[in-house]
């Protein structure tokens, strides 16, 4: 049985909470578009903002990104069958796995121009399938899978809050007490941890040992981080006599 992290760390990423309530169309067109027997109105394909106010802020031209946003967690519409496929997402992505879903972590995003960027991205439920994201200025963007891989951790240094992405206990928190080589490659000896909202993370008695290729770099506030220093030291005490 996969192990869920508690609801406050499960719920539905922040991105899709900022987002302003969406309102569709009164006019006659928005039933033709909701069975599809009318052609998207200019704009509404590509953003599920409301009306174009002149005081807001624009949202930066995000080229990694197809510019499809949520309007709710439970109905993410598409504009078209061609923009569908185009963040159409493998399945072999490591990413992409249901017990992910809800988790915010670092990720590596190569941009139109070849350069990769580290980005902070969420892992959201869509039509029953997991999709990525990314927030810019409030609103939420579907991101190509093929131009985003996982920031996994340093074996001898990352400290923080990490996710397991792949195997039998994808979907935990853990945190690293002390790291090992096989072969020339990099594992770390990992606390299962299950995240507090406004306290330090709680362990749960469970230890692993995992490669850094299952491994990602989560999201953490520094609010957290300061609240897990004693945790971290107690960690690092317990690295000495392994």
């Amino acid at each position: 049985m996969l192990f869920h992290p508690p609801q406050h760390y499960r719920s539905r990423p922040p991105p899709l909470q900022g987002l302003p309530f969406f309102r569709a169309p009164q006019s006659s067109s928005s039933s033709s578009l909701a069975l599809g027997g009318a052609t998207p109105m200019p704009d509404s394909s590509t953003s599920l903002t409301p009306a174009w106010n002149p005081s807001a802020r624009t949202p930066g031209w995000e080229p990694a990104f197809d510019t499809v946003t949520p309007p709710s967690p439970t109905s993410l519409p598409i504009a078209s069958t061609s923009r569908a496929a185009a963040v159409e997402e493998p399945a072999h992505h490591p990413l992409l796995k249901l017990p992910l879903v809800g988790v915010s972590l670092k990720a590596n995003v190569t941009e139109a121009d070849g350069k990769v960027k580290e980005q902070n991205i969420s892992i959201v439920e869509h039509n029953g399938r997991p999709r990525l994201i990314r927030t810019v200025h409030s609103t939420s963007f579907f991101l190509s899978p093929d131009r985003v891989s996982a920031k996994h951790p340093n074996a001898t240094r990352d400290n923080g809050l990490l996710v397991v992405i792949q195997g039998e206990h994808t979907g935990k928190y853990v945190r690293r007490i002390h790291h090992k080589y096989s072969d020339g490659r990099p594992s770390m000896i990992l606390a299962v941890v299950t995240p507090v909202d406004g306290a330090a993370d709680s362990r749960v008695g469970e230890q692993l040992e995992l490669d850094v290729d299952f491994l990602c770099i989560a999201v953490e506030a520094k609010k957290q981080k300061d609240l897990n220093s004693s945790l971290r030291s107690q960690l690092r005490s317990e690295a000495q006599n392994l």
